[in-house]
């Protein structure tokens, strides 16, 4: 005799996927990009808000910084005193928060279930962004 074996519902079956690896559905609901707040003095841009960015992206400043610096060909420092990101440059704010965004959706957001809870890593030349939420590992072109 055969056993017969019961299918599961395509609801139970994510129910336990869910289980399994631990996500909430509703925690990627709410997330707001930071909007980059800057400041224009002579020939420098300043974010005010670099720290907080930083923190909201759970990015490190160094890593941050060195993305701008790149996307607009620029030299720049973060003030020790301040954490505030100053760029070298005058840049208007559209461009600033446009870099910003480009940012967020290549090094932060997951491509395959959109969540934020991610880490950057690197392995030799190559560098990934694996989902701590759905465990997906995408490379980054860089």
């Amino acid at each position: 005799m055969k056993k017969q074996l019961s299918i599961p519902t395509y609801e139970k079956m994510l129910e336990r996927l869910y289980s399994i690896i631990e996500v909430n559905p509703e925690k990627f609901k709410g997330f707001e990009a930071p909007i980059a707040e800057i400041q224009n003095v002579k020939n420098r841009t300043i974010i005010t808000n670099f720290r907080e960015i930083a923190s909201k992206l759970n990015r490190t400043p160094e890593e941050l910084a060195s993305f701008f610096f790149k996307d607009l060909s620029i030299n720049g420092m973060i003030d020790e005193n301040t954490k505030q990101l100053i760029l070298f440059g005058k840049f208007a704010f559209e461009r600033v928060n446009m870099s910003l965004k480009f940012y967020i959706k290549k090094y932060v957001v997951c491509p395959i279930c959109s969540s934020v809870d991610t880490v950057v890593e690197k392995k030799g030349k190559n560098v990934f962004l694996r989902c701590l939420a759905c465990g997906a590992v995408s490379s980054i072109i860089e």
